[in-house]
């Protein structure tokens, strides 16, 4: 799958606001504060921190997009976070709970760390 130069840039901006930050933060806010037009903004977003999820996971690095909040996730990232960490590999389990919160945390931990 090719990917156009529109979602490579999104991508780009959206790596350096999360490492720059390494700060949770909601999904909603970082569509806007890339001002990533809508709709289909959170769509656009969410394709972008799935492709850098599996650059991360390429290259043994901790997920980024951890630093993802969902609007009802309870600090946690959206469903669709713990889908692709299980394609990829490297989640198991219930994207709620307390493995979840665990994967998460050691995630960020590790990212504030590196």
């Amino acid at each position: 799958m090719e990917i156009d130069s529109d979602s490579l840039v999104l991508q780009l901006r959206l790596k350096k606001m999360l490492e720059a930050t390494l700060k949770p933060i909601p999904y909603g806010i970082l569509a806007r504060d890339l001002n990533v037009p809508g709709p289909g903004a959170i769509a656009r977003v969410t394709q972008a921190l799935e492709a850098l999820m599996q650059d991360d996971a390429a290259a043994g690095r901790p997920f980024l997009a951890a630093m993802c909040e969902g609007k009802l996730s309870g600090g946690l990232p959206a469903l669709g976070f713990f889908q692709m960490a299980a394609s990829l590999g490297r989640y198991s389990g219930s994207p709620t709970g307390e493995n979840a919160v665990a994967f998460v945390a050691a995630q960020r931990d590790m990212l504030r760390k590196s």
